[in-house]
């Protein structure tokens, strides 16, 4: 949120729920336009810690060109398959802390955890960057708490196998993962759960979103490259 407001405050932009009247407000099932719903007042308590919500992707859009310009550095969204090699940090089961996702290791509807799994505690809004422990490549919240926009087209991959796929070149929809703090465990998975949303004007997407920037430069995954996914 402190980087988002510095944004703000440096260049008078507005959010798209600001201009398009309003954003998407979820209760894990169904998603309804709210008036008067915005990264500013998202309907409850925040801070210049809190993750910046009630955002597009065409507002991100606007945060990174400002940010890669203040910094003279050249940040953007991950792709799909970068996100997701990232959120697994090198492991192959559901969650990169092992088959069930505990909720003192995310924040996310605790009362519906995969099967066999142990139910949690249930928060009712999103955590504080930074509130749980980071994965082993040092990357928090990658699952749960707030949904995380994608720079992808939402659309099929190739039946082939491909290295570093892209995503589609056009579409209407964009690509968002990790899940929330009012989804289920399994929604909150590494892989396996692309979602998609309208990133049009006019449609602000869904209310829980994060930033996640990355440097075009490779390593991708290198703890250095991917500060930024803390900031959220």
């Amino acid at each position: 949120m402190g980087q988002w407001r510095k944004f703000v405050r440096a260049t008078g932009y507005k959010s798209e729920a600001e201009t398009k009247g309003g954003a998407y407000i979820g209760d894990g099932s169904v998603w309804k336009k709210k008036a008067d719903v915005y990264w500013h007042n998202p309907g409850y308590a925040q801070d210049d810690r809190s993750p910046v919500t009630c955002v597009s992707w065409n507002d991100s859009q606007a945060f990174i060109k400002w940010l890669s310009r203040e910094e003279s550095k050249t940040y953007r969204l991950p792709t799909e398959a970068e996100w997701e090699n990232a959120c697994r940090a090198g492991t192959k089961t559901p969650f990169s802390f092992g088959k069930c996702l505990s909720t003192d290791q995310a924040n996310y509807n605790g009362n519906y955890p995969l099967d066999n799994c142990r139910k949690g505690q249930y928060r009712e809004k999103p955590a504080a960057v930074g509130s749980f422990a980071a994965n082993s490549w040092g990357l928090h919240h990658m699952h749960g708490n707030v949904w995380k926009w994608c720079q992808d087209w939402y659309g099929d991959y190739p039946a082939e196998a491909v290295t570093d796929p892209q995503g589609q070149s056009s579409g209407a929809l964009r690509v968002y993962r990790g899940g929330g703090w009012n989804i289920d465990a399994g929604r909150c998975r590494a892989p396996g759960t692309t979602t998609c949303a309208s990133a049009l004007p006019g449609h602000s997407s869904f209310r829980f979103l994060v930033f996640i920037f990355l440097p075009f430069a490779p390593p991708f995954y290198s703890q250095s490259s991917l500060v930024y996914l803390r900031g959220e």
